[in-house]
């Protein structure tokens, strides 16, 4: 027993110091079963450091040797270029139970790196759409049951937590029945006879694999939990941890930006004719705004010509109006992203940013009036002026307030009208309104 437990030493020595033709030496020879002994003996980077030195023959029957718990407990602290080296080592045959056992962002990074003939083998049969929790969800964590004791639960952790990611929060099962789940901290505090039952927290706002992932995102957040449960029918299919979820949000918020830009598709590096194409509708709506803008300017020639000073403030309200209009859809758009501005809270808003503009409008009414009368326009002029900013102000921050809204119940993704599409009409309406009213009082 003392020259196996020596041997093992001196194989972890080796590999720690990275002698790893010393260390091939020695084991050469070795069957599957005495590798299996070995290897989890050793931390998981000297495993890995034994895997990569193996022959693949010996990989291969190292690894059918493992089990499912074990190979998550090796590859969960892996780097993706030591990943990428031990499939490519391996016979395929090998690799789709292999890659299941990777928590699905490991996944999903390991598998850009791989060659294609590799990544179609390892396409999983997932029956959930892609937006969902279903599709990301990790299938690696700890179970235990009710009648465990801390003691046992914690050796439970220490042998089959795949990776420090996926021990904060136990799962609790019964007869096959999920319970609720069991925090860490709780069990390390608690005294080593107490059981699982009675540290079980059964409110642990799990989610149906059919959850659309923004809402799982959403939840996360606003309950402050490091790991969600996927629940169907009673029974664990798998959990979201927090840093797949770190990765929806950004994906979220990146699809928000590329909306607000007016850029409607992925905005990664690609072809100069694709990037075109992703930024020429934007532009057109642009365009159309410029020959409607200067349309209705013509129509009302005939004023200008005679008050040539209403000339000089178009381009005033015309940006006061767009940038308050701009202002309340980001707000609103990001609260409906949050699940805090719900439809039935319409009324509500549409009173509150109609308060809001009259504020705005008295206060921006008045420095353009200034404005008008240090150019010497006259009364008339000025009070035009002054009266329009009230009106545009107004306008435009109903409209910001009001068109999400209004996108959002026909199915449509709110974020599409707050930059183009919001300005073509906020423009055009800010001018015919600047323009009537000019013709009313003058």
């Amino acid at each position: 027993m003392s020259g196996r437990l020596g041997f093992s030493t001196r194989l972890r020595n080796l590999l720690q110091q990275g002698k790893l033709d010393e260390a091939r030496a020695l084991i050469r020879g070795f069957s599957p079963e005495v590798l299996k002994e070995e290897i989890l003996r050793l931390p998981p980077r000297s495993g890995l450091a034994l895997c990569s030195i193996l022959r693949p023959q010996q990989l291969a029957g190292l690894i059918e040797n493992l089990s499912r718990r074990e190979r998550q407990k090796l590859l969960g602290s892996a780097a993706i270029p030591e990943l990428r080296g031990l499939f490519l080592s391996l016979p395929e045959h090998l690799l789709p139970e292999l890659f299941s056992a990777l928590p699905s962002r490991q996944g999903h990074q390991l598998a850009d790196k791989l060659p294609k003939n590799i990544q179609k083998i390892l396409e999983p049969e997932n029956i959930w759409p892609e937006d969902s929790v279903g599709y990301i969800m990790s299938t690696a964590g700890v179970l235990l049951s009710p009648s465990d004791t801390v003691a046992e639960a914690l050796d439970k952790i220490r042998r089959d937590a795949a990776g420090k990611d996926q021990v904060y929060h136990c799962f609790v099962i019964d007869g096959g029945r999920f319970v609720g789940t069991a925090a860490l901290e709780d069990m390390v505090l608690a005294a080593p006879d107490t059981k699982v039952a009675q540290l079980t927290e059964e409110d642990c706002h799990a989610v149906a694999p059919e959850t659309d992932r923004a809402e799982a995102a959403r939840i996360m957040s606003r309950y402050d939990v490091q790991v969600l449960p996927v629940v169907k029918d009673g029974r664990l299919l798998g959990s979201l941890p927090f840093d797949d979820v770190l990765d929806v949000m950004e994906d979220e918020n990146t699809e928000f930006f590329h909306h607000t830009g007016g850029l409607y598709g992925d905005n990664d590096e690609g072809s100069l004719w694709g990037e075109a194409l992703r930024r020429l509708p934007c532009l057109l709506l642009c365009l159309v705004t410029g020959v409607l803008t200067t349309g209705i300017i013509e129509n009302y020639e005939s004023l200008l010509s005679q008050v040539m000073a209403l000339s000089f403030f178009v381009p005033l309200l015309i940006d006061t109006g767009g940038n308050v209009s701009g202002q309340v859809s980001v707000l609103i758009i990001r609260s409906m992203g949050l699940g805090s501005l719900p439809g039935r809270m319409f009324g509500k808003v549409l009173l509150r940013e109609l308060i809001t503009g009259v504020i705005l409008g008295a206060a921006l009414a008045a420095l353009a009036a200034l404005r008008s009368a240090l150019l010497g326009t006259g009364g008339g002029v000025t009070f035009v002026v002054g009266i329009s900013m009230i009106c545009v102000v107004m306008l435009s921050n109903m409209l910001g307030a009001i068109i999400p809204f209004i996108v959002k119940k026909t199915g449509y993704d709110p974020a599409l009208i707050s930059g183009p599409l919001l300005a073509t009409i906020n423009d055009v309406v800010g001018l015919v309104l600047y323009f009537s009213v000019a013709s009313f009082i003058l």
